[in-house]
Parts: structure tokens; sequence; C-alpha cells
């Protein structure tokens, strides 16, 4: 059975919740992606780590622009952030991530 993004988003969150009661606040994001990572292929998820988005652009074919942190199911972006307070900045990195994938 396919889920839909809000499922995935669902079952990421309790995952979330779980690794930060156990682990708390104050690791590096590195150690909260790895763990992440290792949480979401356990509990069955197809996910890509420090996955590759490229742009084909006059003049610049297969430019590397960033990496995802965690792409889950093809479908969720999860993009990690070990700070004290997320910054709009954080939120409009995220909205461009998710425009030049197509990922809606």
């Amino acid at each position: 059975m396919e889920l839909s993004e809000n499922q995935i988003s669902y079952a990421v969150r309790g995952i979330l919740l779980d690794i930060h009661t156990e682990y708390g606040p104050g690791l590096l994001e590195n150690a909260y992606e790895h763990i992440l990572f290792n949480r979401l292929k356990q509990e069955g998820f197809d996910v890509k780590r420090q996955f590759p988005v490229s742009i084909d652009e006059d003049g610049l074919r297969g430019v590397e622009l960033f990496k995802i942190d965690l792409l889950v199911e093809d479908k969720v972006i999860l993009e990690l952030k070990s700070v004290e307070k997320l910054n709009k900045v954080h939120f409009k990195q995220l909205r461009t991530y998710l425009k030049l994938t197509g990922i809606n």
C-alpha cells in the first residue's frame, strides 16, 4: 500500500519524538540524521540520505545545487536542523527545495 505524504509525515513525527525522548537536544545535525535514517529504514521506509539535486540550466548541465538531508518515499523532504531557533531562511530553504525538486 502506497502511503500519502500526510501518512509518511505522521510516522516520521512519531519516530522523531522517540529519538528526541531517547537522546534529547544537543546532538549535532549529522548525528540526528544518521539515527533518523536508520530508524526510518527499520520501519520499512524507502529513504535516501544526502540525496543530490541537480538542474539543467543553459550551459550548466547536471550542476549539483544542494543535497536533501533525507528523502522519504520520494515524497517527503526532511531538512534537519540542530539549532536553538528556526529562522525564516530555514523555511525559505525548504520551499526552494520543494520547488526545485517538483515535490509538492
